[in-house]
């Protein structure tokens, strides 16, 4: 797998933050637009209407997709405009897991790590506005982070009916169980690779579930630092990053806390800029 970190840096900090091809982008606008005649040449079954730049609505006789933010997509695009197809495919075919409402069953289920905020705004978003709609099943980790169950489908994450989810098993002991367990095997094989001043990057054959990875509890026990003394201090700024030192690197500390808060503020995916350490399965955020 490329080096996501290097590769996310070149684009962001050779023009002091700006994208390298910033000259020649589309604007929000025209994104837009060329996204709806993407999705009206490959997918003419769907009426969509533009609400504003970055944001459209998309129904088909059958389904109603509700309201689509294209941010995140663009995002992905500002910092590689020519896979700006690639994106659009992908996106497109996220659509049809909402379609086929994916099956919820143990075998399914996976565990992943998001920002609180952002659960938040998924349940009020899958509420709606009439409040007829469902809520997401999460658990919180942090004050400020939450693990949430969702299903693994083969182009996305989708997140159903807490419901649903908890009819497999209200005491959630067995959902929690299978749900890490299917972590283990979506993650794929990972490993640590070092970046400079004593800080790892992790870098998995998959790489959509790097920033959830800590939810395993072997996560970290082949971590290559045996030098710098302390417990291991990471972060997940992002959903596709986590890097990490150890406490006693004091300058590892300090370049550790500048890239995650660099990554945080400019990846569409943010998670969180805040620096974790976990002990006995508690995570606890890391304060020098």
């Amino acid at each position: 797998m490329f080096k996501k970190i290097f590769a996310f840096f070149g684009v962001f900090l050779l023009l002091g933050g700006k994208p390298l091809h910033a000259a020649s982008l589309i604007n929000e606008q025209d994104f837009t637009k060329e996204y709806v005649s993407y999705l009206a040449a490959t997918r003419p079954e769907l009426v969509i209407e533009v609400v504003r730049p970055l944001e459209m609505r998309a129904k088909t006789a059958q389904h109603d997709f509700g309201t689509l933010y294209l941010k995140n997509l663009y995002g992905l695009y500002q910092q590689q405009p020519e896979r700006k197809d690639e994106f659009f495919s992908k996106y497109a075919a996220s659509l049809l897991d909402h379609v086929q409402d994916p099956p919820v069953t143990l075998e399914t289920l996976v565990a992943v790590v998001k920002a609180k905020d952002w659960v938040d705004d998924m349940n009020r978003a899958t509420m709606g506005a009439e409040g007829g709609g469902f809520q997401i099943l999460s658990e919180p980790i942090t004050d400020n982070l939450s693990m949430v169950y969702a299903t693994d489908t083969p182009h996305s994450v989708t997140y159903q009916n807490h419901e649903k989810i908890l009819a497999l098993d209200p005491s959630r002991e067995k959902i929690r169980e299978e749900s890490i367990r299917n972590l283990r095997k979506s993650a794929g094989d990972y490993s640590f690779e070092p970046i400079e001043r004593g800080v790892y990057e992790l870098r998995s054959s998959v790489g959509d579930y790097d920033s959830s990875i800590p939810l395993l509890p072997e996560a970290f026990d082949k971590f290559p630092d045996t030098q710098n003394g302390g417990e291991i201090v990471f972060s997940i700024p992002s959903r596709n990053v986590l890097v990490a030192t150890r406490s006693l690197n004091k300058e590892g500390i300090a370049f550790l806390r500048d890239l995650t808060q660099r990554i945080y503020s400019t990846d569409p995916y943010f998670i969180s800029a805040s620096l974790f350490t976990i002990k006995n399965g508690v995570w606890n955020v890391y304060k020098e």
